[in-house]
């Protein structure tokens, strides 16, 4: 039984066809919080002595409050299906150590937040007609935190013209090799295959600003040596086009301006296991298994066929899909490397826990495009969590603006759509990321004073909205505090933006902390 302090009501989640048994020598008062199939806020009985609440014909949260003299419950598991949450106000709502505990004893399952693999996500834009480049191949190199036993990639295409991809490989090496992070050493090459062929055409494109994708065979990682030279487990990938001139539509963000460097040593130096990565390209054919260890000296590149590397895990780990506009990429921050979910998740993996964020983040587009791009990948990379950014200033145009309360019922619609995709991909927690003010007039748009007064209205109303929903594995989080001088319309305070329109990176790591203060507790 889990006891019910006086003052400290239990808000506890059933699923359809549950009971819930309680006992009191005072008085122990049920409410429905939220679904059960009842009223919101109804009271379901007040008992003294012993009861059995439910079962309920629907999925919902119950509230038992005692009164008098503490109780108890116990719930009766007569589902097998996974109750996901306990929360009530004295830090059960965080399952810290004791809330786990309790959840244990009472027979209730939770979200882990970590499932086998891990995808690794170059950093870039998507835009059609990104590069025309020669028969090349390009190397990508990562290192993750746990063994990698398979590995898997998935191709993207905004082309109208798909490119063909002819062949890939990839390997785990003990050591980098030489030259540097070209060659690997101590190693086995496995060739990957698309439904059994060694090539493959890349897929057709969704919409002009929407990728199609492809995934490939997953292909066993036989040899799978630690590193002798650093920290976890360094991953080869080699891939190449089959013919010249093929247009790649992704632009990769290196962590400097020149395309002709690595990602930025200094930046670089501070990422944990999992988070290093460099892409390199050369001409020629160098992505089969028997030409893996040939890969010359080379250059950097900053464009590439859009492709995830998803790898199976020996530990398992947490995949985070960040989704949302420039601000969610990272824009205003060092080669839109340091968004504050890059922070956050950069933290919890420094602490031990592998977590690795993809980076959905699509500078310029609306939260009608992100939101679609991203329900695309939630089935192809099977995200444990996801970020998503309800309100967006890419929504309102200069050419016809459209500060209306139609443009935020839009956008609420695809908060929502993003939402139901996430539950019906198996996503444990979703979290809402809060709203950024908009300083410019000039830099960002030509938007009359009314105008911007308007936006501001609508960005807060979204903001009032987001926080106010009380779905299931969704947490909202609020950054009003962060980035806001309280002005009407409120504008970012001076030390959190250089544009007036993005974070930079002091305004990145104070969000960072409450993204990770929302997140962490839920990571393995």
């Amino acid at each position: 039984m889990n006891i019910i302090n006086v003052g400290d009501p239990r808000t506890i989640s059933l699923l359809a066809g549950q009971t819930i048994s309680v006992t009191t020598t005072g008085t122990i008062t049920a409410t429905c919080v939220s679904g059960l199939g009842l009223t919101a806020g109804a009271t379901i009985g007040s008992i003294h002595g012993s009861t059995v609440f439910g079962s309920y014909s629907a999925d919902g949260v119950i509230k038992l409050t005692a009164t008098n003299r503490d109780g108890a419950y116990e719930l009766n598991t007569d589902t097998s299906a996974a109750i996901k949450s306990v929360t009530g106000p004295t830090g059960l709502d965080v399952l810290d150590a004791g809330s786990r505990g309790v959840a244990k004893k009472s027979g209730l399952s939770f979200a882990s937040g970590k499932g086998p693999t891990a995808v690794l996500h170059p950093i870039g834009n998507p835009s059609a007609g990104a590069s025309l480049s020669p028969l090349r191949t390009w190397g990508y190199r990562a290192t993750v935190g746990s063994r990698p036993i398979a590995a898997q990639i998935v191709i993207g295409n905004m082309e109208a013209t798909p490119p063909t991809v002819v062949h890939a490989c990839v390997c785990v090496s003990s050591t980098i090799g030489s030259p540097a992070y070209e060659r690997p050493t101590g190693h086995t090459w496995a060739n990957l295959t698309f439904s059994g062929a060694a090539s493959t055409t890349a897929p057709t494109r969704v919409a002009a600003a929407t990728p199609g994708y492809l995934a490939s065979d997953t292909v066993p990682l036989v040899a799978s040596p630690a590193r002798t030279d650093g920290p976890g487990y360094m991953v080869f990938l080699n891939i190449v086009p089959g013919v010249a001139l093929e247009t790649f539509s992704y632009n990769i963000a290196n962590g400097t301006a020149s395309a002709a460097s690595d990602v930025d040593t200094t930046y670089q130096a501070s990422l944990p296991a999992g988070q290093i990565m460099k892409i390199r390209r050369v001409d020629g054919d160098y992505a089969t298994a028997a030409t893996g260890d040939t890969f010359p000296a080379s250059t950097a590149q900053n464009n590439m066929p859009i492709f995830y590397l998803i790898l199976t895990l020996e530990n398992g780990a947490t995949v985070v899909l960040n989704s949302g506009d420039s601000i969610a990429f990272g824009q205003g921050t060092a080669g839109g490397m340091g968004s504050a979910i890059d922070i956050a998740t950069r933290s919890i993996t420094a602490e031990g826990r592998d977590i690795y964020q993809v980076n959905q983040g699509q500078p310029g587009q609306t939260t009608t495009t992100y939101s679609a791009q991203s329900i695309l990948m939630l089935p192809i990379i099977k995200p444990k969590f996801v970020t998503y950014r309800p309100w967006s200033p890419n929504d309102v145009n200069t050419t016809s603006p459209n500060v209306t309360q139609a443009l935020v019922d839009n956008m609420k619609r695809n908060a929502i759509n993003m939402y139901a995709a996430c539950m019906a991909n198996g996503v444990e927690r979703v979290f809402f990321i809060g709203s950024t003010p908009l300083n410019s007039l000039t830099t960002y748009g030509a938007y009359t004073a009314q105008q911007r007064a308007d936006m501001d209205v609508l960005r807060l109303s979204i903001r009032t909205w987001a926080m106010g929903l009380n779905w299931s594995r969704l947490e909202y989080v609020d950054v009003e505090s962060i980035y806001s001088d309280g002005a009407v319309p409120a504008k970012f305070i001076a030390t959190t933006s250089d544009d007036g329109i993005h974070p930079n990176a002091a305004g990145a790591l104070l969000e960072s902390v409450v993204v990770k203060a929302a997140m962490a507790p839920w990571v393995m």
